[in-house]
């Protein structure tokens, strides 16, 4: 007979998931990501213009792209105009 009286959750210890500090861990890990990522995009703001021209974006695109909420994907949603504005939409 067995005297280990532990139950079995599922959660190994030392894991991410299902605790309180691995939550945080990975809000914090999402949150420095997304700046990251905003933070590639605002650089497009230093290109000269010619080469905005090569890429297809306005200088009114990044504008409209760094007013975005964070969470948003600003580099997908300005391609997304660029080529609607392209196609004459």
């Amino acid at each position: 007979m067995s005297t280990d009286s532990t139950i079995d959750t599922g959660v190994v210890a030392g894991s991410r998931s299902g605790s309180f500090f691995g939550t945080l861990a990975s809000k914090i890990s999402r949150g420095y990501a997304l700046r990251r990522r905003r933070a590639a995009f605002a650089r497009l703001a230093n290109l000269e213009q010619h080469i905005l021209d090569d890429i297809g974006i306005t200088r009114a695109d990044i504008d409209y792209g760094m007013s975005l909420p964070l969470a948003d994907n600003a580099a997908l949603i300005v391609r997304e105009r660029a080529a609607a504005r392209r196609a004459g939409r």
